[in-house]
């Protein structure tokens, strides 16, 4: 082999060193990096155990503070508190439901509460503001998909946008 042949080679063997090399930093500082930056937002007393997402810039956030467990709802810019829940019942449901999610079961007793106490007729819901309205009519469609999703409401069809 000529003299340049053997100089490519080694070229093109060096320069895929070098790029594996720079490949594997880039990897390590990714991950340094996201490491600490994950660190960084955890706090010694709250947590989010779960989120669910409702739509486009819609959630509920199922939050540990402490020892209690709390939803919130978060809508564009603004948060709202929905209720605190008890999760000790949940646990010993849990052990039986395996397949279903934490946050499926304590928001369907969440959604049970708050009908049960909460009886709200379509008339008193056109006397509130639309924002409130609207966080009802929301819920009431989780509760309705849920029911679904369980298989309580398999193939109805209810007119769940009033």
């Amino acid at each position: 082999m000529p003299p340049q042949g053997i100089e490519l080679i080694l070229k093109s063997v060096l320069g895929l060193i070098v790029f594996a090399c720079l490949l594997f930093l880039a990897y390590i500082t990714t991950k340094y990096v996201g490491q600490k930056s994950l660190n960084s937002m955890r706090s010694g007393h709250m947590q989010v155990i779960e989120t669910l997402s409702l739509g486009f810039d819609k959630c509920i956030y199922l939050v540990k503070v402490e020892e209690k467990y709390i939803l919130i709802a978060s809508a564009g810019k603004s948060i709202e508190f929905l209720t605190e829940v008890d999760i000790s019942h949940i646990e010993e449901t849990n052990k039986e439901n395996v397949g279903q999610s934490d946050f499926y079961s304590m928001f369907l007793n969440y959604v049970k509460k708050m009908t049960a106490a909460d009886k709200i007729s379509t008339t008193e819901v056109r006397h509130q503001d639309s924002h409130n309205a609207s966080v009802v009519r929301n819920v009431s469609k989780l509760k309705d998909s849920l029911k679904r999703f369980a298989g309580n409401d398999i193939g109805k069809d209810e007119n769940i946008n009033e």
